[in-house]
């Protein structure tokens, strides 16, 4: 098995920026609420990795990116530790992406906004693994990574899994369910929440 690449921040996160959303694009292209978004499959990638690209590059700057060497695996914080501004031009940015699927995307950031915690964090925006090679732990590799850092800072983290088995694998690594997210007409999502140095870190 490959070992992770370490976070990358500056210019090496930007050369890498299409590659991270490719990679979440694929991966999440099957799942419920991909398919709210956006139903027809063909439209569906080309969307979701346009906004995903958004967030990726966002986090180039403020927060940190794991990609492992083969490019199989991605995960993808942001850093609440501290104000982080909006992704620049993004409501713009996303319509020329999304097109008519806006809407439904701007629901899933309200949806998401209206749940964020607003005490200091971490946020694991993508945890990814293209769907070949998933159950070989790759994601516990790149998730390990970073909690690695997170207890050492003493900084809890947040996510939103997509359904309850996804919680459930969260939950091997720290997180607790502590809300839901009813999408309107679609499914539901769950936030988490770690607390630094929680037991059933998941490594392999």
């Amino acid at each position: 098995m490959s070992t992770p690449t370490r976070p990358t921040t500056d210019a090496a996160a930007t050369d890498q920026i299409g590659v991270v959303a490719d990679v979440i694009a694929t991966a999440f292209h099957r799942l419920a609420v991909s398919k709210w978004l956006v139903a027809d499959p063909e439209e569906r990638f080309a969307a979701q990795r346009g906004q995903f690209g958004i967030i990726v590059e966002h986090a180039a700057e403020h927060g940190r990116i794991y990609l492992d060497a083969d490019h199989r695996a991605a995960a993808v914080w942001l850093d609440y530790t501290q104000p982080i501004p909006e992704p620049a031009d993004y409501d713009r940015r996303l319509f020329d992406l999304c097109g008519p699927h806006t809407p439904r995307f701007a629901a899933l950031d309200v949806a998401f906004e209206e749940n964020h915690p607003r005490v200091a964090h971490q946020h694991l925006a993508f945890m990814a693994v293209l769907p070949e090679y998933q159950e070989q732990g790759l994601g516990s590799e790149l998730v390990a990574a970073h909690h690695e850092v997170l207890d050492r800072e003493g900084t809890p983290a947040y996510l939103e899994a997509a359904n309850l088995r996804v919680a459930r694998m969260y939950g091997k690594w720290g997180y607790r369910i502590i809300s839901r997210i009813d999408l309107p007409g679609g499914p539901s999502m769950w936030p988490m929440w770690r607390d630094p140095s929680a037991a059933g870190e998941g490594r392999r």
